[in-house]
């Protein structure tokens, strides 16, 4: 190019450094990544790249003093064929707006105010309706989620951290044969040992409160993590995709591991054993060490053994073993007729500190 071609090039380029544009042009990108759907979108950054470069050009037509040169750099740059080493930049060489950079040079117009909102107002809503079409072709529930939800019929939404042990909830075939499913939303008092105490149902299919009661009100939650008082639970019942030969069920969790307990009142007596152990109120032969689910799996090596007699230093130093090996475990102690007694390292459902 001649040396007054190259000088409006770099004119043009420098107005653009000047005016910081590199920024603007990040920012658009920035746009157009995350609405990379949106059609309007895209061609409102057109546009808006489009009138930067007609103020540009005016500005750097301004600076070389001749109107005429400058549309004759611009069209001489919409004749480039092939690449040159040292081609000027693209926003100068944008070839789909030269003829309309040309024409805003040689004939300049202003935009009405009328013509501003309308064009606006199109956009957002060509905007809006691109982002409903977006999203009814790309759903953000996918139909591997729909097939887990399917696939678990009983969903516990909220309510379900800090739990301890969960009862068993049933969804009653009845309920599912009458195609009855919603969400149960269930408003719970939880005592200072992390029990629920009491339990309303607040919202949801009458068929479904009762066993969704019989289930919370057998539920148990960590002491130390969910405070005591009042509390919300909403769990969803859908409809099963494939016929059930029995009953939905979120079986108990964790399962028991305390084999030989068969009911809280046996634990309960098997804790208020070992505190009479620590307080020196009672006292026997070791017959029996038995370690049960969690405890068993670890393989303890108890500072106890069979034969040895049970007092409050032994009793003491058994339960600082099993906090310093999980806090988990705890210690009960059985009797029998002869005043014999059995070891049993368990981890319960209930909260010692709430059993003293």
């Amino acid at each position: 190019m001649s040396s007054q071609s190259q000088e409006a090039i770099l004119c043009h380029e420098l107005i653009h450094v000047r005016r910081k544009d590199w920024l603007f042009n990040l920012l658009e990108e920035l746009v157009l990544a995350v609405l990379w759907f949106e059609p309007p979108i895209w061609w409102l950054i057109s546009e808006i790249r489009l009138a930067r470069e007609e103020v540009v050009d005016r500005e750097a037509m301004d600076a070389i003093g001749s109107r005429d040169t400058y549309v004759d750099v611009l069209l001489q740059a919409a004749r480039i064929q092939k690449p040159m080493r040292l081609a000027p930049v693209n926003s100068f060489l944008g070839r789909g707006y030269l003829v309309r950079r040309v024409a805003s040079l040689v004939r300049p117009s202003t935009i009405s105010r009328r013509r501003l909102v309308s064009s606006l107002a199109v956009v957002l809503g060509g905007a809006a309706l691109a982002a409903r079409v977006a999203i009814a072709l790309f759903p953000i529930s996918s139909a591997v989620h729909a097939q887990q939800t399917f696939a678990n019929p009983i969903q516990i939404e909220t309510g379900g951290d800090h739990l301890l042990h969960r009862a068993t909830l049933e969804y009653p075939r009845w309920v599912i044969e009458k195609q009855i499913s919603g969400l149960m939303v269930v408003e719970v008092s939880i005592d200072d040992r992390g029990f629920v105490a009491d339990a309303r149902v607040v919202s949801g299919p009458q068929e479904l409160r009762r066993a969704v009661l019989q289930s919370i009100l057998n539920w148990q939650y960590d002491p130390q993590s969910q405070p005591p008082g009042p509390a919300e639970v909403a769990i969803r019942f859908s409809l099963p995709s494939t016929p059930q030969t029995s009953a939905p069920v979120l079986r108990e969790s964790p399962a028991r591991q305390f084999l030989f307990v068969n009911d809280e009142r046996e634990m309960k007596q098997m804790m208020e054993n070992t505190m009479l152990a620590e307080r020196g109120k009672l006292t026997g032969k070791v017959v029996e060490i038995r370690t049960h689910g969690a405890a068993e799996r670890m393989g303890l090596r108890l500072p106890l053994q069979v034969g040895d007699t049970i007092s409050a230093d032994s009793v003491l130093n058994l339960e600082t073993f099993l906090r310093s090996t999980d806090k988990r475990l705890l210690l009960g102690l059985e009797t029998n007729a002869n005043g014999e007694i059995s070891v049993h390292v368990f981890a319960s459902q209930l909260d010692r500190k709430g059993q003293r």
